[in-house]
């Protein structure tokens, strides 16, 4: 078990990064790679761009997003209480009774996302899950002045509250393995392969993306000064619930890192694989020996929805790490699969770096003797 990978996991995990506040996250990045990169930058949106290799050399983009799911304060009642929208899709039955961080100007404001008491509610509610537009977040406040006065107002993202555990037979549990995983992944391939040759030949960009969480909005321009023969997504991709029939699961954690070849959401955001990256993912693995799934799942997207559509297209695969309780307070994992989505990560840019390929071609050049004999003929 790599020490090293398990503590940046930790440290990211419990950092607290909704959609439009991913500030943390990238300052975490910012110091943790500073010493191994030729340039970084952040663009006018908040990505961040983490460069190593010579101007020039064929260039793989690594991107994972930085955010997690959270909330956002909508309004205050005069009794202080807290009126909150989601952001990001997140399942309603989890949030009742959860502990979170409101994030203000002056620092987290602790809450609790509160409902009707079990003791008080009719037989007809009883029966149905609560919207969380019928839920709060109570800080403690008796009025709008005192909840203003902590640095509470609309506005405000909001994050869960979690720390990071390990369980057993190699499980980890916290909230935002999705996809600080990914974030975690991306800053140790750089560190392993910063001890090889292979930025001789290879210009590698680690891209942290924002706003994945809410349709993919940060990746849509992250190729816009770049230019990318390759890009990889490293995400999470949810597992089924250990109840289901085997017959009926695709996924299992600890079977090892997800090629994807397709997703499509109902709003037909999503990314087809092209056959050839996907065989390049799938021979690294085989030469690696390293352990892999590969999946076809409808529901969900990776930032490749809009950056295979960038610029003017860009190649672009997938891999993923399973994970179960997708968008919870308490997603799990098992840690094996994130550190050979590492593994699987360096193998591939090894492989592309000894023998990089760019997709597509001129199909037919007219030469000008042809154009020539082409135009006395029409003539």
């Amino acid at each position: 078990m790599s020490e090293q990978l398990l503590n940046t996991l930790k440290e990211l995990t419990e950092l607290r990064a909704p959609s439009g506040g991913e500030a943390a996250v990238r300052e975490y990045l910012i110091k943790d790679l500073y010493d191994y990169a030729d340039e970084i930058t952040v663009d006018a949106l908040g990505n961040l761009f983490i460069e190593r290799g010579p101007a020039g050399a064929p260039q793989v983009l690594v991107v994972a997003h930085m955010d997690e799911v959270g909330l956002v304060v909508r309004k205050v009642d005069p009794k202080g209480i807290v009126y909150f929208e989601k952001v990001g899709i997140m399942d309603d039955r989890v949030l009742p009774g959860r502990e979170v961080d409101i994030l203000t100007q002056q620092g987290p404001v602790r809450g609790a996302i509160g409902t009707k008491s079990a003791h008080l509610v009719s037989a007809t509610e009883a029966g149905r899950v609560p919207t969380h537009q019928e839920m709060w977040i109570d800080i403690g406040t008796e009025s709008a002045e005192e909840a203003a006065a902590l640095g509470v107002a609309p506005g405000c993202c909001v994050s869960y509250v979690t720390e990071f555990c390990k369980l057993a037979n190699d499980t980890i549990m916290a909230k935002a393995i999705d996809n600080r995983a990914g974030c975690a992944v991306m800053s140790e391939v750089l560190k392993r392969l910063s001890a090889e040759r292979v930025f001789d030949q290879l210009n590698l960009c680690l891209v942290g993306t924002v706003q994945e969480e809410v349709g993919a909005r940060g990746a849509a321009v992250v190729a816009h000064n770049l230019n990318p023969n390759l890009a990889i997504v490293v995400d999470a991709v949810p597992c089924e619930n250990p109840t289901v029939a085997e017959n009926l699961r695709s996924i299992d954690p600890g079977r090892g890192p997800v090629i994807r070849t397709f997703d499509i959401h109902p709003s037909f955001r999503g990314c087809i694989t092209p056959v050839e990256i996907r065989q390049f993912l799938i021979s690294a693995a085989t030469r690696a020996a390293i352990p892999y799934q590969v999946d076809c799942i409808s529901g969900t997207f990776l930032d490749s929805t809009t950056l295979h559509l960038s610029k003017g297209g860009i190649p672009t695969g997938g891999i993923c790490f399973p994970r179960r309780y997708s968008h919870s307070p308490v997603e799990v994992a098992k840690f094996r699969d994130i550190e050979n989505t590492c593994r699987l990560l360096v193998a591939a840019l090894e492989d592309y770096a000894a023998k990089p390929f760019k997709l597509g071609a001129t199909v037919k050049r007219r030469s000008a003797a042809a154009a020539a004999k082409r135009g006395a003929t029409e003539r």
